[in-house]
């Protein structure tokens, strides 16, 4: 399986410092990049939205970090991510992982891979140095080159 940081810049699937200030909107914001890319419904999001309280927000990892994602039958086209950051951060519902300065949505169109996807993205999160990085993005650009040295990091080890 595809490297998630290769796979979200090689279609890019990535934007630095939105401005949604809700969470919801912060999904349907995240959400929006992977339906423009035809990775994912509308039925997508919505799931997700629906699941967040009834759930209490199963998809806030660790400090500062979502991976917002649901079951391949709600709507998902194509295996994906979205990366997205937030400098001033989004607070999602009581969470304890509040505020959420990068959301990894994911989508993921076989059971199977599932568990394997979030595995590598799980991976990726224990480099807390390269999330407080990401977090503080101010652009598009930025947040690009930082995703690029993740990846040759990556590849040297």
């Amino acid at each position: 399986m595809i490297n998630p940081i290769e796979l979200a810049l090689s279609s890019n699937l990535y934007k630095a410092n939105i401005k949604s200030t809700d969470w919801k909107e912060a999904l349907r914001e995240t959400a929006s990049i992977l339906e423009k890319n035809n990775c994912i419904d509308n039925n997508y999001v919505e799931k997700i939205i629906e699941d967040s309280v009834k759930l209490n927000f199963y998809y806030c990892l660790g400090e500062n970090i979502a991976m917002p994602h649901t079951s391949p039958e709600f709507g998902a086209i194509k295996t994906s991510i979205a990366i997205v950051t937030s400098k001033d951060g989004i607070y999602f519902g009581n969470h304890e992982f509040n505020p959420i300065k990068v959301i990894f949505m994911i989508s993921v169109i076989k059971d199977d891979d599932h568990i394997d996807f979030i595995m590598k993205i799980a991976e990726i999160l224990q480099d807390r140095e390269f999330i407080d990085n990401i977090s503080n993005c101010e652009n598009d650009d930025e947040l690009k080159n930082i995703l690029l040295n993740k990846i040759k990091n990556q590849s040297n080890m």
